[in-house]
C-alpha cells in the first residue's frame, strides 16, 4: 500500500508550489518557504489503514468490525496529535501558503450485497466505510484548528466506490500492490481534482 505516514511528511515534505505530490516515495521534493498553495491528504496510514483493510479482506465479518473499532480508537486518541504536528510543520516551512486538506473517499459501494467473487461482504464494507467517516471527522477538525481549509471528497466519489459499476478506486491489486484501495485515474481526475478546485 502506497502513501505517506505523518513522520515522513514532517521530515520529508512532499509538497511544493502549485503541485500536489501525494506519495513520498516518488516525490523527492522539499517544501519551499515560497510555496503559495499546498494540498495534502494524510492520516490514513497513521490510522492503520493498510492493516485494517487487509485484515478485513481475509477475516470474518466480526473480526473486521473488531479491527475497525481498534483503528477507530487510534484515530480518536493518537491521530489528532500527529495531524497537529504535521500541520504545524507545514506552517513553519511555508508560512504564507494556503493549505487545502483533502479528506478520504468512502471506500465501498454498499448498494448491492454482492461485490464479486473476491469482494468483501456487505457488513465488512459498511464497517470500513464507518471507520473512514470517523477518520474524516478527525482530519476536518484538526485542519480547521490549524486554520487550513478542509475539502470533503465524499460527494465527488459518491456512487463510485469499490464494487460500484464505475469505481474511482482500485480494489485489491497484485501488480502493483501499492495501488490497492487507492484512487484510480478517474478518482484523481473526477474525484480529487474537482474537490481541490472547489476549495480554492
Amino acid at each position: 500500500m502506497g502513501g505517506a505516514h505523518q513522520a515522513q511528511v514532517v521530515h520529508r515534505p512532499q509538497l511544493r508550489r502549485g503541485r500536489d505530490l501525494r506519495r513520498t516515495e516518488s516525490a523527492g521534493a522539499f517544501l519551499s518557504r515560497t510555496a503559495d498553495l499546498i494540498s495534502i491528504t494524510i492520516g490514513g496510514n497513521d490510522a492503520g489503514f493498510a492493516s485494517t483493510v487487509l485484515g478485513c479482506q481475509v477475516g470474518t465479518d466480526a473480526a473486521c468490525a473488531a479491527k475497525v473499532n481498534s483503528a477507530r480508537t487510534d484515530i480518536t486518541s493518537t491521530l489528532p496529535a500527529k495531524l497537529d504536528a504535521t500541520y504545524a510543520a507545514i506552517k513553519r516551512k511555508a508560512p504564507d501558503a494556503r493549505v487545502i486538506v483533502l479528506g478520504y473517499p468512502t471506500l465501498f459501494d454498499t448498494s448491492s450485497a454482492s461485490c464479486g467473487i473476491a469482494g468483501m461482504s456487505l457488513p465488512k464494507r459498511r464497517s470500513l466505510n464507518e471507520g473512514a467517516q470517523v477518520l474524516n471527522e478527525v482530519i476536518a477538525a484538526r485542519a480547521g484548528a490549524a486554520g487550513f481549509t478542509f475539502s470533503d471528497v465524499r460527494d465527488e466519489f459518491a456512487g463510485h466506490g469499490i464494487c460500484s459499476p464505475s469505481p474511482y478506486l482500485h480494489g485489491l491489486t497484485v501488480t502493483p500492490p501499492q495501488n490497492s484501495f487507492h484512487p484510480n485515474l478517474s478518482g484523481y481526475t473526477n474525484g480529487y481534482l474537482p474537490a481541490l478546485v472547489s476549495a480554492l
